[in-house]
């Protein structure tokens, strides 16, 4: 099957942990689904208990060695991503894929009221530059669609890199996400559906690097079984990460 769409249940917990806690305490482990199994991951990966994620991935293991692959992946790859994950500053590391099945996936930054855009967001888009100037077959898309004074954060970002001599063939624009988790859901539908990617780099300010990842890889997880094949063998394989400088 070329995709696997899974039913994701959002990390809203901080707003009724209490709740959920009890929750937790009155279902019986037996009678847990797949969909109650992945929440309470997520709750307990995020409230670091340790023992209750490896109790909750063994519980999901007897109802599906699939999704329990699945999950089990993700957390190492998370573990990966706050141990181990290098992050680049100003332009993209050596030995990315020179080939145009490679893209730059640049998260968008809220526009001032007047439409344009803040020193932080060009930051990120001068990485972005001096990566495609580095890695001249690849793509760069950019990503970002809350609207301010008749702008979004995609449209902006595509006239910029086509004012500083960024080829329109090379740029694709993201103009319809509000938010982090959007911005990865959207883009890598559009390069997944769209175009034949095999790798990305993700570009963003360096304290927001971590949350663009974890969103990215919660939905090439959830969406796609043919990507997270590609990526959770090796960490950094299907995704490698830079920052900006700002």
């Amino acid at each position: 099957m070329k995709k696997i769409y899974k039913i994701f249940i959002c990390l809203l917990l901080t707003l009724c942990l209490m709740p959920f806690s009890n929750a937790l305490a009155e279902t019986p482990a037996d009678s847990k689904t797949i969909d109650t199994l992945t929440s309470e991951l997520l709750y307990y990966y995020g409230q670091e208990a340790r023992t209750d994620v490896l109790r909750t991935l063994d519980l999901m293991k007897e109802k599906s060695e699939e999704d329990y692959n699945t999950w089990d992946s993700v957390i190492h790859y998370w573990d990966w991503i706050e141990k181990d994950m290098k992050e680049n500053i100003d332009v993209a590391p050596d030995g990315l894929p020179h080939n145009n099945k490679h893209a730059f996936i640049v998260l968008g930054f809220a526009l001032k009221s007047d439409g344009t855009m803040e020193d932080e967001l060009v930051g990120r888009l001068e990485v972005a530059l001096n990566s495609a100037k580095k890695y001249p077959d690849s793509y760069v898309l950019v990503t970002g669609g809350v609207e301010k004074n008749g702008w979004t954060e995609g449209e902006r970002m595509h006239d910029w890199l086509v004012d500083h001599g960024l080829s329109e063939d090379r740029i694709i624009v993201e103009k319809e996400s509000a938010n982090t988790a959007q911005n990865a859901a959207y883009s890598f539908d559009i390069l997944y559906n769209d175009y034949d990617i095999s790798t990305v780099s993700l570009i963003s300010s360096q304290y927001h690097i971590k949350k663009g990842q974890y969103s990215l890889l919660h939905h090439v997880a959830i969406k796609s079984e043919r990507a997270w094949k590609a990526a959770h063998y090796v960490p950094g394989k299907w995704q490698r990460w830079l920052v900006s400088g700002r």
